[in-house]
């Protein structure tokens, strides 16, 4: 396993970069989520759906350079704004099976957490999950974190992980505005039987 880690931002039009074509982005994606019997909408790989992520920011994606340089694992971030608070998504993030447990998620969320808007400042950041398996492997990088309905809630860049005293006026008051935002987000991974519409009769 040689993993070469790329950061690229959308090309005009909050398109995906030209690295990362969507027909290989979402082959991988549906295969990591079917591990968890779990499946990406459609339409989140459709410019122009009410599904396909708004307002892209940056994206972080591996790949091996000892297998074909295959598409290994993947971040794609997005920028919010919640009441003039400014922060980034991470809207999906993945790992293809063969990969896991290798540490890529820690890597990829360690790069995003460097990443600056406009060169000048790192925006907090949060992402949702609803795997439990997941929310343990994100509570080892996250600052603070909230469970909100079926979602687990991470923020990073709100606290100091040590003191959890706040590294900015309000990061408390602001995180709990943006997870709740965050968590009334439509849907995109579901459950593999929810996403089958049955025939018309």
């Amino acid at each position: 396993m040689n993993i070469r880690y790329y950061i690229r931002p959308p090309l005009i039009g909050n398109q995906f970069p030209a690295e990362l074509p969507i027909s290989e982005l979402e082959e991988k994606m549906q295969e990591a989520f079917a591990t968890r019997s779990m499946v990406v909408v459609n339409d989140y790989f459709i410019q122009g759906s009410d599904s396909y992520p708004q307002n892209l920011l940056f994206f972080v994606f591996g790949r091996d350079r000892n297998n074909g340089n295959n598409l290994v694992s993947g971040l794609i971030a997005t920028k919010e704004e919640v009441k003039d608070f400014k922060f980034t998504y991470y809207d999906k993030i993945f790992v293809v099976p063969d990969y896991e447990g290798n540490g890529l998620m820690k890597t990829m969320i360690k790069l995003a957490r460097e990443i600056s808007y406009d060169n000048k400042t790192i925006w907090p950041a949060i992402l949702r999950t609803s795997g439990s398996k997941l929310d343990k492997i994100y509570s080892e990088l996250r600052d603070v974190r909230a469970e909100i309905g079926d979602y687990f809630i991470h923020g990073f860049g709100f606290l100091d992980k040590e003191t959890k005293e706040e590294l900015f006026k309000g990061a408390n008051d602001k995180f709990y505005m943006a997870a709740k935002y965050i968590a009334l987000k439509p849907k995109i991974v579901v459950p593999v039987e929810a996403s089958i519409s049955l025939p018309a009769p």
